[in-house]
């Protein structure tokens, strides 16, 4: 399989960001529908959706070895127009609705044996889940609609029944779980004398029924719009739910509680993402008290990368880096890494605190900082140089974070500083991982890393100084216009009138790494203007 992937991507490298010429090798007719190619060799009215998911590593391949087969039979299909839209489709940036559907083939009815064929052909490929879909094996989906309610999907030793749909949710363990960990709870917290933290009509919403399929329950997390838009993936827009379309007797059920690895009760969802929600959980510690935990997701497949790698090497990934410098700088605490129905998840301290940018935001009150106190500046310069001082810790430990940004700083009670969002990470001493993880903050990530070069400390002093951007003027960085990016210097010198801070920052976001002063000569200025100010 290794060898045919080399050969077929070496084969295809010349047509990677046109998947057209691949049409056109055959003498296909097709027309561009946004994303998508669609090559219609016959006009077929009834027919069944069948959706072909891929790794990206894996798309030459699949495309190289399936267009000849479709021409053969003479079917209907469709593909990704090119690699950017497949990377749309497979990394949920067109809505959940659309993850995986690189390859949509129009199977006639009454022809349902060539199944059969595509699962066989395809036993070698996999991907990311398409929503709503039945699974037929790792890479080929089938359409649930009213053309294909009626299909036979017993294939030889595959049998998958109609209703096994994914409804595009997370499933649930078995209620009475469930149950017995928020009645744990409430035990523990009676027997040291505090009050009940979950009401007992709440735990009473738990379903109860015996499920008898020998799966588990689907469960909606959380939005009452479940309607899927389809719409918006023409425009480019996100689709921000992701829930397939209910009907009102399902919708008037009483809510169930989600319980992960039989002891995280998910009790709210803070973000929704296809490739995996960010959830607020609650599990008993060993002393059987209740603790506040973050739990981050990684659905199958999801934001794999030219090297293979997807959510779950990048979870894993997080808990190396917290091993790895736990003790140099403050993290939130991993609890556990495990997984669950195919993905991954990373369980964290729940960290009580407000966002770097909340802090800054409270500071300027949509002033100058001409305009604030003397006082409110040293407590923004001690915060900033707080943040240089972690940031060297880190580099003296031989990593980099690669995505410092004002969303990436957390300050916790008592002043406490944390750094979060550890997914881009690079370790310098064992040169990994190659290539670095993905892409960083827009406004804070630096040119090469944005081209995906091999990365450096340069790329932490980008990130730094656009932070110190937001420090000096209260701006967000996102707003900043076109102007005013072409005349930053002028921009931050209006905002403090200090000629060596607006040097400073001028330098750190110089588009050549080599022109960016390094991270001491930045930690001197910030200690000097504290000094300025302190006397």
């Amino acid at each position: 399989m290794q060898s045919m992937e080399n050969q077929a991507i070496k084969d295809f490298a010349s047509v990677r960001d046109d998947y057209a010429a691949l049409l056109e090798e055959h003498s296909l007719k097709y027309t561009i529908d946004n994303h998508y190619l669609i090559c219609k060799q016959a006009v077929v009215e009834d027919y069944i959706k069948v959706y072909l998911s891929v790794v990206i590593s894996q798309l030459p391949t699949l495309l190289q070895l399936m267009t000849p087969e479709f021409v053969q039979l003479g079917l209907g299909f469709g593909m990704v127009k090119n690699q950017s839209s497949a990377k749309l489709v497979l990394n949920g940036y067109l809505g959940a609705e659309h993850v995986g559907k690189v390859v949509i083939v129009f199977v006639p009815n009454g022809m349902e044996g060539l199944l059969q064929r595509l699962v066989r052909l395809t036993a070698d490929f996999y991907g990311p889940r398409v929503p709503g879909m039945v699974q037929l094996n790792d890479c080929v989906f089938i359409d649930r609609s009213e053309k294909g309610e009626g299909i036979n999907c017993q294939m030889d030793h595959i049998q998958v029944p109609i209703d096994a749909a994914d409804p595009a949710v997370s499933f649930i363990a078995p209620a009475d779980t469930g149950k017995e960990i928020l009645r744990q709870i409430n035990d523990a917290h009676e027997d040291i004398g505090a009050d009940t933290v979950i009401p007992v009509s709440f735990i009473d919403q738990i379903d109860t029924r015996q499920n008898t399929s020998g799966q588990c329950n689907p469960v909606n997390r959380g939005s009452d719009n479940n309607s899927v838009l389809t719409d918006q993936a023409k425009t480019g827009s996100k689709i921000k739910t992701k829930y397939r379309d209910v009907s009102p007797a399902e919708r008037n059920k009483k809510p169930r509680i989600q319980v992960l690895a039989d002891k995280y009760i998910v009790l709210s969802e803070l973000k929704s993402d296809p490739k995996g929600d960010v959830l607020k959980a609650l599990y008993l510690n060993k002393y059987l008290l209740p603790v506040w935990c973050i739990i981050k997701e990684g659905k199958k497949y999801m934001v794999s990368d030219s090297a293979g790698r997807d959510m779950d090497d990048r979870l894993n990934w997080q808990q190396h880096i917290y091993y790895q410098l736990a003790s140099v700088v403050h993290i939130p605490k991993v609890f556990e890494l495990f997984q669950q129905d195919g993905n991954t998840y990373l369980v964290m301290e729940w960290i009580r605190g407000i966002s770097l940018r909340k802090v800054i935001d409270r500071v300027y009150k949509g002033r100058s900082w001409k305009e604030i106190t003397r006082q409110d500046k040293i407590k923004l310069l001690e915060l900033l140089l707080e943040m240089i001082q972690m940031i060297d810790r880190i580099h003296t430990k031989g990593f980099l974070h690669r995505d410092i940004s004002t969303a990436n700083f957390l300050v916790g009670r008592k002043g406490k500083i944390y750094l979060i969002d550890w997914e881009l990470a690079f370790d310098l001493n064992a040169q990994y991982p190659l290539p670095p993880f993905g892409f960083g903050t827009p406004g804070f990530m630096s040119p090469e890393q944005n081209l995906g070069r091999l990365p450096s400390v340069k790329e932490d002093i980008y990130g730094l100084s656009a932070l110190m951007l937001v420090f000096f003027t209260g701006i967000r960085v996102k707003n900043l216009s076109k102007e005013v990016k072409e005349d930053m210097t002028g921009f931050v010198y209006g905002h403090t009138g200090m000629e060596n801070i607006t040097g400073l920052i001028g330098r750190g976001l110089d588009k050549e790494a080599a022109n960016r002063p390094g991270l001491e000569e930045i930690r001197e200025q910030v200690r000097s203007l504290i000094g300025d100010l302190v006397r």
